[in-house]
């Protein structure tokens, strides 16, 4: 049996509780945007040519944009984050799915805003790019919830010894 090498062990690496609290906080931060966006005078309650339906660029929090899509997006993202926060396997599952969500959104606000054609979210620039970032970083933790899984191997005796007997037959 090859012996391990011994510096390989003393790498530094994040420990179950980094990635974790980053989806934590990935969590933390859309929940409080899509509750805090339900507040925004106007945001609610309109029909036709609301933010339902079109660009609104006067319904903002801070400098990210609001509507009612966004914010059940984000409300759902913030608690789901929340959720999977609790365990390993959460965070791995929270990460890939947020990572495959968050990709489409971003392309969706990305072509919106370039092509400036039939925005139903009411993004804007401070919103797309605080969905690229976020689905960088849940990237990189389900990269690295990946890298940190040990990886179940068959032993070679076992394998090689047990397609022996079935070969030569029963003793």
């Amino acid at each position: 049996m090859p012996e391990r090498d011994a510096s390989a062990d003393r790498r530094p690496r994040p420990g179950p509780g980094a990635p974790r609290l980053v989806v934590l906080v990935v969590g933390v931060v859309y929940l409080v945007l899509g509750v805090l966006g339900i507040f925004v005078p106007g945001n609610f309650g309109s029909t036709g040519s609301g933010p339902f339906t079109s660009h609104q660029p006067q319904y903002t929090l801070w400098i990210f944009s609001v509507g009612p899509l966004l914010n059940v997006m984000r409300i759902l993202i913030g608690a789901l984050g929340l959720l999977a926060a609790r365990s390993s396997s959460g965070t791995a599952i929270f990460s890939f799915a947020a990572t495959i969500w968050l990709a489409g959104v971003s392309t969706y606000s990305i072509l919106v805003l370039t092509l400036g054609t039939g925005d139903r979210l009411n993004v804007n620039w401070a919103t797309a790019i605080l969905h690229l970032a976020t689905m960088v970083v849940t990237a990189v933790v389900a990269t690295l919830g990946m890298r940190g899984r040990p990886r179940r191997e068959k032993s070679a005796a076992r394998i090689s010894g047990t397609s022996a007997e079935r070969r030569s037959g029963p003793k």
